[in-house]
């Protein structure tokens, strides 16, 4: 340890633990006459941590470890001000998981949407949702710059249901949503409206928050589409309810989509985020293509290299789904890219053993 103003400070090498790896560290000091004294144990996400990680919780729904300190980097889906004013909240995601930054009493540094982030801080919860909250904002945040448009996963009111907490605080989008005639477009309320949206039997919560563009708006024609950041508000655990889609703008209410025609044919190519993602070992890989015509669905390693061959065939209009076992493979970033006719569409996933 080095001792200046009265500050000690100490290092520990990089070589000596993982990304993600919880550590543990004590001071003992030792006066001039012999005398000691042992502080209490703290303990941190060493490194740099993947955000699934700090959001490990417990069978109840609350967060494993409380107040521990981690840094973690993502890209920025709803920047400060989309739902409040005079705090810092933003929803972070990297290719694991999302988490809500926020910081009372401060909207500066802004977090500006698409922007990737390192942030450091402690891992709170607040009903029901995880949370990293940076000690010092100006200290904490550090803006990485712009890294382009991110691009929300697409999943069904069904998918989000089963498992929720693999969508929280990421951005979403669910396509050929309905709104409940049981809850008025905007109703009563002055922070923002709760509205009941479905997709066949499946429901799910729309929340428009106050502070974003769509308050004041007339109802859009819906069946559409929708995108928006997936937030939770529990007030009691288990948390395991109160799960919501926010959406951040009116232009998150897309209706010219890939909604299906009435006839159940898809009308445009799609390719789906693969599911579960993360995956160990095997993921599930949806698309469709609205024309005849030879597919081919790969498999590739970062550094480009084939590692598998899914599909490679003439298939017909419609819907499919495909099952990736990736038993033999070590963990990493691979990509899965689907070619058919004209359509050439490239998507990560990440396998972690």
């Amino acid at each position: 340890m080095t001792f200046a103003d009265t500050v000690w400070t100490g290092s520990v090498p990089s070589a000596t633990y993982n990304d993600g790896d919880l550590y543990g560290y004590f001071v003992v000091a030792t006066d001039n006459i012999g005398q000691t004294d042992t502080s209490d144990l703290s303990l941190v996400r060493a490194g740099n941590s993947p955000i699934s990680i700090i959001k490990n919780q417990n069978d109840d729904g609350t967060l494993e470890m409380e107040g521990i300190v981690a840094r973690i980097t993502g890209t920025v889906s709803a920047g400060t001000g989309t739902y409040s004013t005079g705090r810092i909240e933003a929803y972070l995601q990297d290719t694991t998981a999302g988490v809500l930054v926020i910081k009372f009493g401060t909207d500066t540094p802004t977090m500006v949407e698409n922007n990737s982030y390192t942030v450091t801080g402690k891992i709170i919860q607040y009903n029901g949702l995880i949370e990293i909250e940076p000690i010092d904002a100006n200290r904490d945040i550090i803006d990485n710059g712009a890294v382009g448009t991110l691009q929300p996963m697409e999943a069904s009111i069904h998918d989000i249901n089963n498992n929720p907490e693999y969508f929280e605080s990421r951005l979403v989008k669910i396509l050929g949503v309905n709104l409940s005639d049981r809850t008025p477009w905007l109703g009563s309320g002055s922070s923002g409206s709760s509205m009941d949206i479905y997709v066949g039997t499946d429901t799910l919560t729309l929340r428009v928050d106050a502070d974003t563009d769509i308050w004041g708006t007339t109802s859009p024609q819906f069946p559409l589409d929708i995108t928006g950041v997936l937030g939770q508000y529990d007030r009691d655990s288990p948390y395991t309810e109160g799960y919501q889609l926010l959406p951040r703008k009116f232009a998150d209410f897309d209706s010219g989509t890939a909604v299906e025609d009435e006839n159940n044919i898809p009308t445009v190519y799609l390719l789906e985020q693969n599911y579960p993602n993360p995956f160990n070992p095997s993921t599930t890989i949806k698309y469709q293509i609205p024309n005849d015509g030879m597919v081919s669905l790969k498999i590739y390693d970062i550094n480009g290299q084939l590692v598998k061959t899914l599909v490679n065939k003439e298939q017909a209009v419609g819907k499919y789904s495909v099952t990736f076992d990736a038993s033999s493979l070590s963990s990493g970033i691979y990509l899965y890219k689907l070619q058919s006719n004209s359509f050439n569409k490239s998507l990560k996933m990440l396998l972690i053993k």
